[in-house]
C-alpha cells in the first residue's frame, strides 16, 4: 500500500530491545485492508489498488474482504472517493463485508476510457502482481468492468486485446460474482450503472 508504517522496537539505554511479536495472518489482513488507502506508481500515472473499510468488525471476527475488478481508475485516491468507489462501498456493506479492495484490468488513471487506447502501456508494469496478491486474500470477487470496450474490435490496440480473459484466467478456484444481468456482450455491469437492488450472481469463468 502507499501508506507505509515502520514499527520501531527501540529499548531504553542499557536494555536489550525486544523482538517484535509475530503478526498473525488475521492481524495482517486487518492492517492491510481495514483502512482508506491507495497505491500509485510511475508518478501517479497508475493506480494499482484502493482499499476502504466498509462495516464494523466485531472483536475476534474474521475479516470478510471483497475484491472488485473493474476497467481502469479515475480520480479516487487514498482520501478521495468518486461515484464508483461510493457505490462499491454501498454494495460491499449490503453484502456483509468488512472491507473492500479495488483493482482494474488497466491501472492507467484516466477519467475517460478512451485514454487507454493511446497509452503505450495501459495495464501498468506492476498491475498483475497486485491483482494476484489481492485475489489470494479475497473472500469473494466481483467483476464489474462494464461494456466500454469492444473486445472483438479489430482496432483494439495489442496491449488491450483479450485483457479481460487473461485476468479471468487468474481467478481460477475463487468465488467470482457479478451484479445484476450481464450486458448484451456478456460483460459484467459496472456498479455505477445499476441500483442497489441488483442481485449478486455467479460469473462464468469459462
Amino acid at each position: 500500500m502507499s501508506s507505509k508504517q515502520l514499527d520501531l522496537f527501540a529499548g531504553a539505554p542499557g536494555m536489550v530491545s525486544a523482538s517484535p511479536p509475530a503478526e498473525s495472518s488475521s492481524d495482517r489482513r486487518v492492517r492491510l485492508y481495514m483502512k482508506a488507502d491507495a497505491t500509485f506508481g510511475v508518478e501517479g500515472r497508475y493506480r494499482y489498488d484502493l482499499t476502504r473499510p466498509v462495516t464494523t468488525r466485531a472483536a475476534g471476527e474474521a475479516l470478510r474482504l471483497l475484491l472488485w475488478i473493474m476497467l481502469n481508475p479515475s480520480v479516487a485516491g487514498a482520501e478521495k472517493d468518486d461515484l464508483t468507489v461510493k457505490k462499491c462501498v454501498g454494495f460491499s456493506a449490503q453484502f456483509g463485508f468488512h472491507a473492500l479492495v479495488i483493482v482494474n484490468l488497466f491501472a492507467l488513471v484516466s477519467t475517460n476510457p478512451d485514454g487507454l487506447f493511446t497509452a503505450a502501456d495501459p495495464i501498468g508494469p506492476e498491475n498483475d502482481a497486485y491483482i494476484d496478491r489481492h485475489v489470494a486474500e479475497a473472500d469473494q470477487i466481483i467483476v464489474a468492468w462494464g461494456d466500454s470496450i469492444e473486445w472483438n474490435s479489430r482496432s483494439l490496440p495489442a496491449a488491450m486485446r483479450d485483457r479481460h480473459k487473461r485476468v479471468l484466467a487468474r481467478l481460477s478456484g475463487k468465488d467470482v460474482r457479478h451484479l445484476g444481468t450481464l450486458t448484451r456482450g456478456g460483460m459484467p455491469r459496472h456498479p455505477s450503472r445499476i441500483g442497489y437492488d441488483s442481485p449478486l450472481r455467479p460469473f462464468p469463468l469459462q
